[in-house]
C-alpha cells in the first residue's frame, strides 16, 4: 500500500505542476496579445510580419507649447534625446567594427531609427491556437523564434540587425527553448539587439533580478551592454 500511495502522491505532484506551467503559459500568452506589435522609427519593410499586421511607432515629436521659450525647452529636450540615442547607435556600431564572434547587444531603452519586434506578441500569436498540452508546443514555439530571427531589418550605421522586446515569454518552461543556443547561432551573422530592464551578471541575463531562475547563460558569447 505504501508503494501505491506513493506512486499516487507522485503522480498528482506532476499534474499540478503541469497545470501551474500551463496556467503560466496561457497568462503570458494572453498579456502579449494585448500589446502593440512593434516600437520604434525604422525601416519596416524587411518583415513580413510588419506587412500584414498594424503597427503603432513611437514618434520623437514635441507638443505645441504656449510660449517661446517652451519651444526652445522642447527643442533642446528634444535633440538631448536624439543625441543619447545616436551615442547607442554609436556604441553599436563601434562594438561591431570589432569583428566578434557573436553580434549580441542589450539596452534597455528605445534606440531612434531601429524598429523593435515584439517578440511576446508575435510568439504568443503562433502559440494561441495551439494545443497547450501538447508536447508540439515546444517545436511551435521554437520554429517561429527561428523565423523571428531571421526576419531582417537594416541600418546603414549598423547592417542587418534584428532588435527585440517583451521577451518574458521565452522564460516559460513549457517552451523548453535552449536560449543561449538559440543567440550564439542567431548573432553569428547578423546583430540581434535585446532591449530588456533585465541585468547583467557574471555572464548571465537575469530577465528579472540576479539569482532568479529566468535567465540566461552567456559565458563563452561576446556581447555588449548599453
Amino acid at each position: 500500500m505504501g508503494g501505491v500511495t506513493a506512486i499516487g502522491v507522485s503522480v498528482w505532484v506532476i499534474t499540478i505542476t503541469f497545470c501551474v506551467g500551463l496556467s503560466s503559459l496561457l497568462v503570458s500568452i494572453n498579456r502579449a496579445m494585448r500589446e502593440p506589435l512593434c516600437s520604434g522609427t525604422g525601416n519596416r519593410t524587411g518583415s513580413t510580419f510588419f506587412m500584414s499586421t498594424g503597427v503603432e511607432l513611437r514618434l520623437l515629436t514635441s507638443q505645441p507649447s504656449g510660449s517661446l521659450a517652451a519651444q526652445n525647452r522642447d527643442r533642446k529636450s528634444l535633440k538631448q534625446v536624439e543625441s543619447g540615442e545616436n551615442i547607442r547607435i554609436q556604441q553599436i556600431a563601434q562594438y561591431l567594427q570589432q569583428a566578434t564572434r557573436n553580434r549580441l547587444v542589450f539596452c534597455h531603452e528605445p534606440i531612434d531609427g531601429l524598429t523593435f519586434l515584439n517578440l511576446g506578441k508575435v510568439l504568443a500569436t503562433a502559440l494561441r491556437n495551439e494545443n497547450l498540452r501538447s508536447p508540439m508546443i515546444a517545436y511551435t514555439a521554437e520554429d517561429t523564434l527561428a523565423e523571428i530571427l531571421s526576419t531582417l531589418q537594416n541600418d546603414s550605421r549598423i547592417g542587418n540587425y534584428v532588435a527585440l522586446y517583451n521577451i518574458g515569454i521565452l522564460f516559460e518552461p513549457a517552451l523548453e527553448l535552449n536560449l543561449k543556443s538559440t543567440l550564439e547561432n542567431a548573432s553569428t551573422n547578423k546583430t540581434i539587439i535585446i532591449r530588456s530592464d533585465g541585468t547583467i551578471r557574471s555572464d548571465k541575463f537575469y530577465f528579472l533580478q540576479p539569482g532568479d531562475g529566468m535567465l540566461i547563460d552567456l559565458k563563452g558569447l561576446s556581447f555588449i551592454e548599453i
